[in-house]
């Protein structure tokens, strides 16, 4: 299924927060949409009743409004006319059915260029423009395999200091839990899906659990606050906290936050009464509220949203962590809070590291692995990587090929009785650019690893001592390769 997601500017919106002399009447079609629709003939796409009946209740509580008809204002006092018949439009076009095609367009070119979508009045009344509110109506076009097209829509109330606005469910909310072994890049990975998705930096909050990462640090609590001259304990607000008031402040953006090595600290303890939280219905808001007085008063600043000292977690609020599985001394997860994650396991994939990709060549020239000339066919000849090595041809002088023959010791290792975690082998970004072109940090880093903490209790498998490894690979300038199986 392949999406396209763009916000409805005004003027491609019937009602807006000021009043306008507009009298546009089409859905502007950005380039890089029509490219996503493939053909603007015959257009025809499946609508859902149900955002139509959401976006409607969206609308009453983001009066006044003003829609496009020579700026007419609406407002809680003539509401009921306007939105009823908007009910009866909806009515008059879906039925009883939950769904149906909405279609028989035409397209407008303007001078400058700019394709426009017109005919979106039906006979029967309906149009879908009725139910954009300018900047808070967010539109998603889905294209199936084969080529079907539907549109949803989520229209968010317009923010308002004096009405507590419920979110509008759009069953989207992440709440997720990278994992897999050291380097296959999973802050990797969530950095690209947070750039892909044009998340601006304000947006995200990012942070670590360590040993003595608490609920303090995280959520907050009392500290000393200076008033004036006079020192008062106050609450003072955690990363997760203000986070989370940016996400009921403004309901119609998406916030992300990050929680880096989640099982490094002791999540029970720094979730505390957070953790009833994070079990979220199908729209992704929390099923069950809790009471806490100093983080609703916090919460309430500026805008009323939880009068009862009791909240939730909204839809808006995403969670996305990461989880080194290799780790020693460190929390394990217990079964309740993995419940409440969605779990994504993270391969190891050297695919990674293009060599077309001009950020990734220093992964591959010019580095440790390519100062000795014998073929790696003969270094490995009668050794149990020999087969391995004869059959994977593209095997070169490299820290990818280097890698992938220490995995390949651990599976060949496995398979001859012994018990080495698949959380031990290496991933591609195990090691950095600058410490696969220095001897001295690869073996700082990557040697000892192997030898004490992968290989430690494995006979046959890098039998030298760490110093003669050491002084064999950094002194004396040895083929990393030929001390594999040395």
């Amino acid at each position: 299924m392949a999406t396209y997601q763009m916000t409805i500017a005004g003027h491609s919106a019937d009602l807006k927060q000021s009043a306008t002399s507009s009298k546009d009447t089409g859905i502007f079609l950005p380039p890089d949409l029509i490219t996503f629709l493939g053909s603007l003939t015959n257009l025809s796409f499946t609508i859902y009743k149900e955002d139509c009946i959401r976006a409607l209740t969206a609308l009453v509580f983001s009066l006044p409004l003003y829609s496009n008809k020579g700026g007419k204002i609406i407002t809680h006092g003539n509401k009921f006319q306007e939105f009823s018949s908007l009910l009866n439009d909806i009515e008059a076009f879906f039925g009883n059915n939950p769904t149906a095609i909405y279609d028989s367009f035409s397209i407008s070119t303007t001078t400058q260029g700019r394709q426009y979508l017109y005919g979106l009045q039906k006979s029967s009344g309906f149009n879908i423009r009725k139910f954009f509110i300018a900047d808070y109506t967010e539109v998603t076009f889905d294209k199936d395999a084969s080529g079907n097209l539907s549109l949803r829509f989520k229209t968010t109330p317009v923010p308002n200091t004096t009405t507590i606005i419920p979110a509008i469910p759009t069953g989207k909310t992440e709440q997720i839990i990278y994992y897999g072994a050291p380097g296959t890049g999973k802050s990797f990975l969530v950095d690209e899906k947070l750039k892909k998705a044009g998340v601006p930096e304000d947006q995200v909050s990012r942070v670590i659990f360590y040993p003595d990462y608490s609920y303090t640090d995280f959520v907050g609590g009392l500290g000393p606050k200076q008033n004036g001259n006079t020192p008062i304990y106050d609450f003072i607000e955690g990363p997760f906290t203000a986070l989370l008031k940016k996400a009921l402040d403004n309901p119609n953006l998406p916030y992300y936050m990050v929680i880096e090595e989640i099982n490094r600290g002791n999540p029970a303890a720094i979730f505390g009464d957070l953790f009833q939280l994070l079990d979220r219905d199908s729209n992704g808001v929390s099923t069950y509220s809790i009471t806490n007085k100093e983080v609703c008063a916090f919460l309430n600043k500026g805008k009323m949203h939880f009068p009862n000292d009791r909240f939730r977690l909204p839809e808006n609020l995403n969670i996305i962590c990461t989880m080194n599985t290799a780790d020693q001394n460190v929390f394990v997860l217990d079964t309740a809070l993995k419940r409440r994650f969605a779990m994504e396991y993270v391969p190891i994939d050297f695919t990674k590291l293009d060599q077309n990709n001009p950020n990734m060549l220093e992964y591959w020239d010019n580095t440790i692995f390519d100062k000795a000339n014998s073929p790696l066919i003969g270094v490995f000849a009668n050794t149990t990587l020999s087969a391995y090595v004869g059959s994977h041809t593209y095997l070169d002088r490299n820290w990818p090929s280097f890698a992938e023959l220490v995995n390949e010791m651990i599976n060949i290792s496995n398979r001859e009785g012994n018990s080495i975690s698949e959380d031990k082998k290496l991933g591609p970004f195990f090691v950095s650019k600058e410490e696969i072109k220095d001897r001295k940090k690869f073996a700082d880093k990557v040697l000892y690893y192997l030898k004490q903490d992968v290989f430690k209790y494995t006979e046959g498998i890098l039998k030298l001592s760490y110093q003669e490894l050491y002084d064999s690979f950094v002194n004396k300038g040895e083929d990393i390769f030929e001390l594999l199986v040395r």
